[in-house]
C-alpha cells in the first residue's frame, strides 16, 4: 500500500493531486546557507504558487471565478491551507510564493496554518547552537508573520520555547495537537490472547541515527535475556542506499531465520496496521542515538503515549524529557545492562535493581495532564476551528 492510498483509505472525501516534483526534504540532515539553497527555495516556491492558485480557484464563490461581482449576495467561504513539517526553506519559499498569490476577493477567507516541528538550531538549555539555522528560521519566520491570515504552531513543548524565542513572544508560540495516532486510529481493536510478552526494538525508516545497524549485535544480546514465550518485534523500511544499514539488514534476516522469537517487517505499513501492532506491545526499546536526538523530537514517541507498554531509553535525550512531560512508563539504562534489565522488567522480580536503573517515575500531575490534553486533543477539531481560539502554551 503507497502513503497516498493509505491517506485515501479511511475516507471517501479525500482528494490528492500531486504538485510538487522536488526533492521536499533535500535538506533533511544537512544546514545549507541562504545562498546555497537559494535555487531550491526559488523552484518549491513556484511550485508553491501552482499548487496555491489551483486551490484557491477551486473554492472561489462563482461569480468571482467568472468575474461577475454580487459579493453582497454571496456567502462568504472558508478555506484552510495546512502545512505539515516546515522547514525553513519550506517557509522561505511559501513566503515568496504568498507574495505573488492573487488577491482573493471578499468571500473567500484564506487561513494558512503552520507546522513547525523542526528545532530552529537551538539547545534545549536555550543556548543557540546552529547559527545559520536559527537566522534562517528568524528570517523566514517574521516575514511569513507580516501576513495577517498565517498562523504558527509548534509541535512541542521545547519547540514553543524555541520559537517563541526566536519570534520574541512574550510567551512560548501555540501547540498543535499532533496527528500521528489519530490519523490512523483503528477503529475497534482486536483484542487476542497471547503467551508471553512483546518487545519493541525498532519500527520505522532504517537509519543509522536511529540505531539500526546495532541491532544484530543487540538482538543476539537480548534473545537470552527473554523468556520462550516471548518475542521481539521489529519493523523498518529500507531504503537500500546505505551499506552499514544492508548489511545490517541481512544479518537480522539471518538471525530470524534461526530464531522464532524474532519478528521482522520488513516492509511499510499502514498508520492502521502500525497502530494496531503497536498496541500489542508490552515494552518498547529506543535504540536512537542519544547526542543525535538530544534536541531532536521523534513523532514516534507521541504515537506510543496513549499505549500501556513501558519504554526503555538508552541515553538522556529529548525522548527521555518528552516522556517525563507525557508522564509515560518509563525506564533509563545503560546498553551495556539491557539484557538483565529487559530480563527484571519481563519478570517483574528484582525491584531493588530496577530502582537503580534509574526509573523515570510515571508523574500525574496538573502540568502532565494539561500538557498531555493538548498534544492529545482532536486534530480534526483543531483544524475545523478558529486558530484564534486555541491560548498560548501555558495559559
Amino acid at each position: 500500500m503507497s502513503v497516498n492510498q493509505d491517506i485515501r483509505s479511511g475516507a471517501d472525501n479525500v482528494q490528492t493531486i500531486p504538485f510538487f516534483s522536488t526533492e521536499f526534504y533535500r535538506y533533511y540532515a544537512e544546514t545549507p546557507g541562504l545562498a546555497a539553497a537559494n535555487h531550491y527555495i526559488a523552484t518549491l516556491a513556484k511550485e508553491y504558487l501552482l499548487a496555491l492558485e489551483h486551490v484557491i480557484k477551486d473554492h472561489l464563490p462563482a461569480s468571482e471565478a467568472v468575474g461577475k461581482g454580487h459579493h453582497e449576495r454571496i456567502k462568504t467561504k472558508q478555506l484552510l491551507i495546512f502545512y505539515p513539517a516546515m522547514q525553513w526553506v519550506h517557509l522561505m519559499a511559501l513566503n515568496l510564493a504568498m507574495q505573488q498569490v492573487s488577491n482573493t476577493g471578499p468571500n473567500l477567507k484564506v487561513e494558512h496554518r503552520l507546522c513547525l516541528m523542526y528545532n530552529p538550531g537551538r539547545d534545549y538549555s536555550g543556548e543557540v547552537i546552529n547559527a545559520t539555522e536559527w537566522l534562517s528560521y528568524k528570517l523566514a519566520c517574521k516575514s511569513l508573520a507580516e501576513f495577517a491570515n498565517v498562523k504558527m504552531f509548534a509541535s512541542d513543548q521545547e519547540l514553543a520555547d524555541h520559537y517563541g524565542h526566536l519570534l520574541e513572544l512574550d510567551k512560548p508560540m501555540r501547540l498543535h495537537p499532533q496527528y500521528l495516532v489519530q490519523l490512523g486510529q483503528p477503529r475497534e481493536l482486536q483484542k487476542v490472547d497471547k503467551q508471553g510478552q512483546s518487545i519493541g526494538l525498532y519500527f520505522g525508516d532504517a537509519k543509522v541515527e536511529k540505531g539500526f545497524t546495532q541491532l544484530p549485535d543487540l538482538i543476539e544480546r537480548l534473545i537470552p535475556a527473554i523468556g520462550e514465550n516471548d518475542k521481539i518485534v521489529i519493523q523498518y523500511v529500507s531504503q537500500g542506499n546505505c551499506r552499514s544499514v544492508l548489511a545490517a539488514e541481512e544479518q537480522i534476516q539471518d538471525i530470524a531465520e534461526r530464531e522464532p522469537r524474532l519478528r521482522v517487517t520488513p516492509s511499510y505499513l499502514s498508520s492502521e496496521q502500525m497502530q494496531t501492532i503497536l498496541s500489542s506491545l508490552d515494552l518498547f526499546v529506543f535504540t536512537y542515538d542519544a547526542m543525535h536526538y538530544r534536541n531532536k523530537s521523534s513523532g514516534f514517541l507521541w504515537m506510543l503515549a496513549d499505549k500501556a507498554c513501558k519504554l526503555i531509553f538508552l541515553g538522556e535525550s529529548w525522548l527521555v524529557r518528552e516522556a517525563k512531560r507525557l508522564g509515560m512508563n518509563a525506564y533509563l539504562c545503560g546498553v551495556r545492562d539491557l539484557p538483565d534489565f529487559l530480563h527484571c522488567l519481563l519478570a517483574e522480580a528484582n525491584q531493588e535493581n530496577i530502582e537503580r536503573s534509574e526509573a523515570i517515575p510515571l508523574t500525574v500531575d496538573a502540568p502532565v495532564r494539561d500538557y498531555r490534553k493538548r498534544l492529545n486533543s482532536s486534530f480534526f477539531d483543531w483544524l475545523l476551528s478558529d486558530a484564534r481560539d486555541y491560548s498560548l502554551m501555558g495559559q
